[in-house]
């Protein structure tokens, strides 16, 4: 290779490895003077791919040329459609049968906004214009849109251009990020979506750069998801286990989003997988409640027998609060039958770390019960503050029920004093006749004011 190729070969590669930032999965050869390489890590990032070729991308066929009569006339007489499925029935029948020469007409009707343009149809043009001029399209999605149409235009736009040339969309990505405030998480979804389906390699290695927090999770996910939808769960769940061990953040970054994505849509699967690995005392941090609170989220009671089965240590503790809430989420009417046919006394030690939350929530319709529940906590603490918390939300609903139940109780004095200061309803707080910094200051509790060992045997009112 003569000196001039040489260096010109040299400047490419300098100018790849910045704009994909890989600053630390890549050499540097010949980027400064001294041309020193970098360490490279140990074990070289597995390719979600099979046999490292990205899948064909669900794209239809757009013809080179549109057929007989005015792209403008024939776009605009689908969009005069007033009813609104068949409306965009037509337009998604119209645009694939259309050529580049139909982008102009295609501009001007996402640019004019008309009355009948909602956004299943907008997204429909963007589209459109997106598969011949990405760039154009995604700029425009990115800065002119309307607001309400805005998330809805980036995602196909970008997506489309990340599919065609991944390095110059990131380049855009990375240039929003710079902007003060800018919330860039619908732009990295697209550009991974997308560059998932391009012919260009690099997908794996610029996730891993983006170093710990959220952007990479983000883009763990969407590859994740993207992979198991393309080959399915046994082949992903494969490509996240050869992550490498010598960075042991990214790989159990890698094992999270596997475990949740698992847990939504292949729960057999996220159960397995959790058997085999949850308990790792590595590689099982924070597994386990992806799938309790996935589980919960569509049959709660058989999730709670999953984690009545589970470890008894920290992060089955986690997972049995994850699954009430994904129960409470999913049906808290069910869940609020299921505590009752158990009864608190059938609240057994595994149900220890969920025992806050339940007793708050039942506090709320029946705040004896919820009380009945939190004398079930054993650690004095924990039972403390929840049973502050049932009487202060009872207080602020029932003042006068509230103040009964408490004045034949033996609860610490200051405990009291502070449950009715805090428990006050919102009118009696508005009516303060002193807001500012003569307010009556909160009753202060003494150590040893907060035990309350004996609380299994208080009486409270009828």
């Amino acid at each position: 290779m003569t000196p001039n190729l040489e260096s010109a070969a040299m400047m490419k590669l300098c100018r790849r490895i910045a704009f994909l930032s890989l600053t630390t999965l890549m050499v540097s050869t010949g980027c400064n003077d001294n041309a020193e390489l970098q360490a490279a890590p140990p074990e070289p990032m597995p390719k979600v791919h099979i046999d490292g070729k990205a899948p064909q991308a669900p794209v239809p066929h757009f013809p080179e040329v549109s057929p007989p009569g005015r792209p403008d006339d024939v776009i605009t007489q689908a969009l005069d459609e007033k009813e609104f499925f068949t409306r965009a029935e037509r337009l998604a029948a119209l645009l694939p049968t259309l050529g580049p020469d139909a982008v102009p007409a295609v501009k001007d009707a996402l640019t004019r906004m008309d009355v009948n343009l909602q956004t299943a149809e907008a997204v429909l043009l963007a589209r459109f214009w997106a598969h011949h001029e990405p760039a154009e399209a995604t700029t425009w999605a990115m800065n002119r849109a309307p607001l309400a149409y805005k998330t809805a235009l980036i995602l196909p736009t970008l997506t489309e251009w990340a599919r065609q040339d991944p390095l110059g969309a990131q380049a855009e990505v990375q240039s929003a990020a710079t902007l003060p405030g800018a919330d860039t998480s619908v732009l990295e979804i697209a550009l991974v979506r997308g560059w998932f389906y391009s012919q260009t390699e690099g997908l794996e290695d610029y996730i891993r750069g983006l170093g710990v927090g959220p952007n990479r999770q983000r883009a763990l996910r969407t590859v994740i998801r993207s992979s198991m939808n393309e080959y399915g769960p046994e082949h992903t769940i494969a490509w996240v286990e050869k992550f490498d061990d010598d960075n042991k953040k990214f790989r159990l970054a890698g094992f999270r989003q596997l475990a949740l994505e698992l847990g939504k849509t292949h729960l057999d699967e996220a159960i397995i997988f959790c058997a085999k690995w949850c308990d790792d005392p590595v590689m099982g941090q924070g597994l386990r409640k992806q799938v309790a609170q996935q589980w919960a989220l569509r049959d709660g009671e058989s999730a709670m027998e999953y984690i009545k089965s589970a470890p008894r240590n920290l992060e089955s503790d986690i997972a049995n609060k994850w699954a009430f809430r994904g129960w409470y989420k999913n049906d808290r009417e069910e869940l609020r039958e299921w505590l009752g046919r158990n009864g608190p006394e059938g609240a057994g030690d595994w149900m220890q770390s969920m025992l806050e939350l339940v007793a708050i929530d039942l506090g709320r319709v029946d705040p004896e019960n919820g009380l009945a529940w939190a004398r079930q906590i054993k650690e004095d603490e924990g039972r403390r503050r929840t049973v502050t918390t049932v009487l202060q939300n009872w207080r602020r609903k029932d003042r006068e029920a509230a103040d009964a139940w408490l004045d034949q109780t033996n609860l610490p004095e200051p405990m009291i004093e502070r449950i009715r200061y805090y428990g006050r309803p919102g009118d009696e707080i508005r009516n303060d006749p002193n807001p500012g910094p003569g307010r009556l200051k909160p009753p202060q509790m003494r150590p040893k004011d907060t035990d309350l060992a004996d609380y299994e045997d208080m009486e409270g009112g009828e």
